[in-house]
């Protein structure tokens, strides 16, 4: 997040989007209710101290709300699941599944309920690829080395 108020963080992919444009990607990314209980709304300016007291699926569920609003069809996502509670990886996981067939995206995660949501996984080791395949395959192979 950067300074500005919540709908300028939203609009940093797209700064043509409209009003409605923006509440309709709070509502798929599921904060449209969370952000119209602030009492500024969409004006709610985020700054160091502001966000420091901000829970972070909420913060990450506005980061995918510029994913919403963006006209880009690539997504690109390292370690989205970090700092996530269950509930907010449950959401996360929901817009996740939204997106699917609608963008391409490219995504780095440990966190085999994010795996299982991609058409191909790569897992790598030291930055050489291991093995290239489906899902279940590249969860098992994980599993695998880890025991």
């Amino acid at each position: 997040m950067f300074h500005g108020s919540i709908a300028q963080n939203i609009r940093l992919n797209n700064s043509l989007a409209t009003d409605e444009d923006i509440r309709a990607a709070a509502m798929e990314a599921g904060v449209l209710e969370e952000i119209l209980a602030l009492p500024q709304g969409f004006d709610t300016r985020l700054g160091d101290t502001v966000i420091d007291h901000m829970p972070p699926g909420f913060l990450r569920s506005l980061s995918m709300c510029r994913a919403f609003v963006s006209p880009a069809k690539i997504l690109l996502l390292d370690e989205p699941g970090a700092s996530l509670d269950l509930e907010s990886d449950n959401r996360f996981i929901e817009q996740l599944k939204r997106l699917k067939g609608n963008r391409s995206i490219v995504m780095v995660s440990h966190r085999p309920s994010h795996i299982r949501l991609a058409d191909k996984a790569v897992l790598m080791e030291q930055g050489t690829v291991i093995h290239i395949g489906p899902p279940q395959e590249v969860i098992a192979l994980t599993l695998e080395k880890s025991a």
